[in-house]
């Protein structure tokens, strides 16, 4: 699923238009990433919750040719999935 097929069922659920969903759901997901940028936890009932994760520098050994080579740190997003989610992914 894309924003436009997410957009058209917003549409459809709640007879806005097109234009009208498009502004909302980017708006959402706008919320989303700037709550991640500032750190923040995003949680939303029933689907589960966004979070970042600082990863330290790490070494790692290329496998093909055995050298040393140093990862530099960086910011990961998560997901953690509600136990609503994973409840009706497993019925």
């Amino acid at each position: 699923m894309n924003r436009k097929i997410l957009s058209d069922i917003v549409s459809n659920d709640m007879s806005i238009t097109k234009t009208d969903a498009k502004l909302a759901v980017d708006s959402v997901i706008s919320g989303i990433l700037d709550g991640l940028l500032r750190g923040e936890k995003i949680s939303l009932m029933g689907l589960g919750t966004f979070y970042t994760l600082n990863m330290p520098e790490r070494n790692i050994r290329n496998p093909k040719t055995g050298e040393q080579i140093t990862i530099s740190p960086k910011k990961v997003i998560k997901f953690k999935a509600s136990k609503l989610l994973k409840k009706e992914l497993n019925k």
